[in-house]
Parts: structure tokens; C-alpha cells; sequence
């Protein structure tokens, strides 16, 4: 193994990312749990699959064993949007980080930051956004760097 490659072992298996589906439900809810103090309402789950959210998840060998998990908000399209967009200019829209987070068993070995970069890159080309902000007061410096390299505006 030479420096800077990734082992492929039991402990750092193949994570492949994907869109949640509806019969997720279950597993999100449990990786949810594990991952922060709060039970969210099935409200909330119920709102990952409306149009203007996303929801990912990070699976070992394309299984339903879910090991990190990123969910978003965009604002709806307004008038105002339509507009720009006739007139070829950047809408105002924003996305949205609501939750991020890795499995602990599966922490530090870059599962946060490739999930958060496969959200920088598909948050954008789904919505033609250009604006993500996050909810939480702490971020790393990783996300910080991410969001400069997609060109998108950050705060």
C-alpha cells in the first residue's frame, strides 16, 4: 500500500451513493437515531420524498446497510425565478443543509466529506441552484473548501 491510497478491508468497505427511496424508510430512521438526539416525526421523513428536498444515502456494496446520510430543502421556484431564468440570470434560490452524518464505526475514513461532496454536486444540477447554505453553527473545513471548488456561494 503506498501513501495515500485507500485499503479496501472489512473495516473500509466500498460506500456507494444513492437517492433515497420510500421503502428506506426504516433504515434512515434507525441510521438517524444512531447519528443524532432527536426523533424526528414521520413528518419529516414523509417530506424528503417532495420536490424540493433531497435526501442521500451512503450504502456498503449496494445494500441497504447504511453507513452516512445527507438531507436538503431548496426553496420552491418563485415568479421572480422564472424571470431570471427567461433572462439567462442566476436565481436567488437557495439549498439547504438539514442533516449530515456518518455511522460512528464508519468515521474518519472520509465518508462525511465524499457524502457532503456528492450533495455540493447534485444539490445544484437537480435544482439550478446556486446558493447552499448550512443549518449548523460548526463546519468543518472540508465543506468550506468543497463549496469553493463547485463555485458555489456559501454562508
Amino acid at each position: 500500500k503506498t501513501r495515500g491510497q485507500k485499503r479496501k478491508s472489512a473495516d473500509n468497505p466500498k460506500v456507494y451513493h444513492r437517492d433515497v427511496q420510500i421503502d428506506d424508510t426504516i433504515e434512515l430512521r434507525n441510521l438517524q437515531l444512531k447519528l443524532f438526539p432527536i426523533d424526528y416525526a414521520d413528518s419529516f421523513y414523509d417530506r424528503l420524498f417532495q420536490p424540493n428536498y433531497m435526501a442521500i444515502v451512503g450504502c456498503i456494496n449496494t445494500s441497504r446497510s447504511f453507513v452516512s446520510v445527507a438531507t436538503a430543502y431548496v426553496n420552491p421556484i418563485s415568479p421572480r425565478d422564472h424571470v431570471y431564468e427567461f433572462l439567462g440570470k442566476k436565481s436567488n434560490r437557495k439549498g439547504y443543509i438539514m442533516t449530515i452524518g456518518v455511522d460512528k464505526k464508519y468515521r474518519r475514513k472520509g465518508h462525511g466529506v465524499t457524502i457532503l461532496r456528492v450533495l455540493y454536486i447534485l444539490l445544484p444540477s437537480y435544482f439550478k441552484i446556486e446558493n447552499i447554505a448550512q443549518t449548523s453553527a460548526k463546519w468543518g473545513q472540508n465543506s468550506s473548501l468543497t463549496c469553493q471548488n463547485r463555485q458555489l456561494s456559501c454562508h
